[in-house]
């Protein structure tokens, strides 16, 4: 008989080993004596300790849809369209001779461009928990190829990210909007924008990549190549626009410097407008913008944001929309219509919007002879393939209805 079968038999050694046995009341009674005390928690610590866990939770449901590549490339796009605007916030006063700004509009797009900053940051805290030593160790993938990997992230992402995310823009706009003296605080702006433009786009380009291994067949699509080429053009003349109608004021200031420079009472104020100002008639014949006078002083390319009073308006929509057609313009015709000075900087400007619209043509006529040579090959392939379908039915001769059948199904 097997042991399980077997009746139970209170023997002696059974019966002596269940006198040591502890009752469930006598090991109740030792689990309340030995319990260690435990300090009371108010109803502010656990208030705290609940929005802590909410944080957490939170961001880590952030960061799982900021995993999904096309998300976080949708953002850094926005991102990068957004950068543009804060070129636009200087704004001239032509009546008093001063430089202005565009509070709301600042403060607009510093609040937006924080929001933007935030999710990113919260994507690079989860990139480096992913990718430290001690989760890869814990999670039992700490190779040769996750190291690098992870060495491939800190070295070469990680700055980019960076830097693309530092407030500087945020910071040089909180200063001017509060009226603080800043010495050269417009070129500060102008330098700290494009600095920051060149990680913000060089981020976008291995997020492409993985959104393009993804959606593979949706890249490859006519309608696609046409709007990435569109979408292309619409950036360039986004970001030329604003920097035309940037340095259309600041070459506006430069000539009341050099104007002011041999006035007396006028060489060392800040040309704010927030600034005591004194008379500056002088300013109309010296720096003449309506109507212009290139011998008194040549603003170039830039001779028509300064007739045009595009430089005076808020209006937001207003003026994005004229320097963007402005620039538009003249990266579709190469150039032909820029009429610059003798400034170094303005030609260097005219070159590269030049060589941008030629090298945008150039892609734009690339991928369109791509996709006609790619129709003609399977035009030519399916041709091929119908006097194969013919030969063989003629040598298996085959009847007419059933080559009928034949010839339906191909087409």
């Amino acid at each position: 008989m097997p042991l399980w079968q077997q009746p139970y038999e209170a023997t002696p050694s059974r019966l002596q080993g269940l006198q040591y046995m502890p009752s469930l009341t006598q090991f109740k009674g030792t689990r309340r004596r030995t319990r260690s005390p435990v300090l009371p928690v108010t109803s502010f610590y656990r208030y705290v300790f609940s929005v802590i866990d909410t944080l957490l939770y939170q961001m880590t449901s952030i960061h799982h849809l900021l995993s999904r590549n096309w998300i976080l490339l949708s953002f850094c796009l926005a991102a990068i369209f957004l950068d543009p605007l804060f070129l636009y916030i200087p704004v001239i006063n032509d009546h008093k001779k001063c430089l202005g700004l565009d509070k709301n509009l600042g403060t607009a797009v510093i609040v937006v461009r924080s929001f933007f900053d935030f999710f990113h940051f919260i994507y690079i805290i989860f990139q480096l928990r992913t990718y430290s030593p001690r989760n890869l160790n814990k999670r039992g993938v700490l190779n040769d190829k996750s190291w690098a990997t992870a060495r491939k992230y800190l070295l070469y992402s990680f700055p980019i990210d960076l830097l693309s995310i530092l407030p500087l823009p945020q910071v040089v706009n909180y200063i001017l909007i509060r009226g603080w003296k800043l010495r050269n605080a417009m070129k500060l702006l102008q330098y700290f924008v494009i600095f920051q433009y060149v990680p913000r786009l060089i981020r976008i380009y291995p997020l492409f990549r993985k959104v393009k291994k993804t959606f593979g067949n949706l890249y490859e699509s006519r309608f696609t190549k046409v709007a990435f080429n569109l979408l292309l053009y619409v950036l360039a003349s986004h970001v030329y626009g604003s920097l035309w109608y940037f340095l259309a004021i600041d070459r506006d200031t430069v000539c009341w410097k050099r104007a002011c420079a041999n006035h007396p009472g006028c060489g060392h104020r800040s040309l704010y407008c927030h600034d005591t100002l004194g008379d500056t008639t002088f300013l109309n014949d010296l720096c003449p913008t309506k109507p212009p006078n290139t011998t008194m002083f040549d603003f170039g390319m830039y001779q028509d944001a300064l007739q045009s009073g595009i430089v005076e308006v808020t209006d937001l929509p207003q003026k994005f929309l004229y320097s963007f057609l402005w620039d538009l313009q003249n990266l579709s015709c190469f150039g032909q219509n820029l009429r610059t000075s003798s400034y170094v900087w303005e030609n260097f400007f005219g070159i590269f919007i030049t060589l941008s619209g030629l090298v945008f043509f150039l892609c734009l006529i690339g991928n369109v002879q791509i996709y006609l040579q790619s129709k003609s090959a399977k035009s030519e392939e399916m041709r091929l393939k119908g006097q194969e379908i013919e030969q063989w039915m003629g040598f298996r001769k085959l009847s007419n209805n059933l080559q009928q059948k034949v010839r339906k199904y191909g087409q």
